[in-house]
């Protein structure tokens, strides 16, 4: 989180490290025929917000391969996705005109590595909070015995509006089956799919599932898109294969959710990994992985960011403690935005506030700036 006068090269401190990222990952050619995917996201409360980031934004990717598009309300539709069409990988855009293309299957979020809230403060107080959570992903972690894990994801779906869109990842074969027919029995629609099924059965598992005719689909492992809820019934072994799980909520701009189960009889050479994500994610870790942690953790993510000069002069009246914020999405480790905790702005108490809350949602970078 950052706090900045205006003409203090805000949008150039978060503008520059995108694409620079961008372009040292080469990962600049995000259409796979599946929609708009761009890699960055940039919200901003108004169209001359909007309009002013779009400029200074095309001015810093001008004579390489980056491609830079806005979107807003107030103008014609066809037009801006005509431009979406001919490519994007940084978005600036307005939480209506965002959310109307992302319902209309316009573009995705599959891609997304980087999100910036610019003017958060008025886009809170503008009554955009909603649209701001609905954007962003979270994570949740629960402690269950092996043998009441049944319940336990009984309990989670129960609390769900609907449960379509659910993908719940066990670790053997035949619990798959074993899940998919509990579930099945509540009159919850669910298939399952693992390597013992014929291939036909595999396609038609997947299938049913996309088309929406079963809304749970039970499985090892698979990747498939339409995913709104991951639920890990076991956690997968290793740490990178976690992070790959939970990274496929919340496509096509979903409010995507993942709840894993932790049983600390089975997971316990994973905690110390897991709580180092929490805390480079800025979110709260629970007191049953705190508990089993031992310290270290050996997941490795790629890092950039910035550093508050301000702290280097006392006398300046500014009070900073720059943490680093990484947040996992998809498979990829992502990099580091920076964090102040002291503001000079009005509403800033009720900006800290409601970011602490929209800290829960995130798996991308997340800028939020003052």
């Amino acid at each position: 989180m950052a706090s900045a006068q205006t003409g203090s090269g805000k949008t150039a401190a978060f503008l520059l490290p995108i694409i620079h990222q961008l372009l040292e990952k080469q990962n600049v050619d995000p259409d796979d025929g599946s929609g708009c995917r761009p890699s960055a996201v940039i919200l901003s409360p108004t169209r001359q917000l909007t309009t002013q980031i779009y400029e200074v934004g095309r001015k810093f990717a001008r004579g390489s391969i980056v491609k830079v598009q806005q979107i807003y309300s107030g103008t014609s539709v066809s037009y801006q996705i005509s431009q979406l069409q001919r490519g994007c990988h940084i978005l600036i855009a307005t939480p209506g005109r965002l959310g109307d293309f992302l319902n209309r299957g316009v573009l995705n979020f599959s891609g997304v590595r980087f999100v910036v809230l610019d003017e958060a403060d008025r886009m809170l107080d503008m009554g955009f909070r909603g649209e701001m959570e609905k954007f962003l992903n979270y994570e949740k972690f629960e402690e269950v015995e092996r043998t009441h894990k049944k319940s336990k994801l009984k309990e989670v779906l129960d609390k769900e509006e609907d449960v379509q869109g659910t993908f719940v990842f066990v670790g053997q074969k035949r619990n798959a089956d074993f899940v998919a027919s509990y579930l099945s029995g509540l009159k919850i629609l669910t298939t399952s799919i693992h390597g013992d099924r014929f291939q036909s059965e595999r396609e038609e598992a997947l299938r049913d599932f996309r088309s929406r005719k079963m809304k749970i689909l039970v499985a090892t492992s698979v990747d498939i898109k339409g995913v709104t809820h991951v639920i890990n019934f076991d956690l997968p072994d290793s740490i990178d294969e976690f992070v790959h799980r939970i990274g496929r909520a919340g496509r096509l701009g979903n409010k995507g959710k993942a709840t894993s189960f932790y049983d600390s009889s089975a997971d316990s050479s994973l905690v110390n990994n897991l709580v180092q994500i929490l805390k480079q994610a800025g979110q709260p870790v629970p007191d049953f992985l705190s508990r089993d942690a031992t310290g270290g953790g050996s997941y490795q993510d790629d890092k950039f960011g910035g550093q508050d000069y301000r702290s280097r002069n006392k006398g300046n009246g500014y009070k900073t403690d720059a943490r680093n914020m990484p947040v996992q999405f998809g498979h990829r480790a992502v990099p580091k935005f920076f964090r102040h905790d002291d503001y000079s702005r009005p509403h800033n108490d009720q900006l800290h506030s409601h970011a602490s809350s929209l800290g829960q949602y995130k798996k991308w970078p997340l800028a939020i700036c003052n």
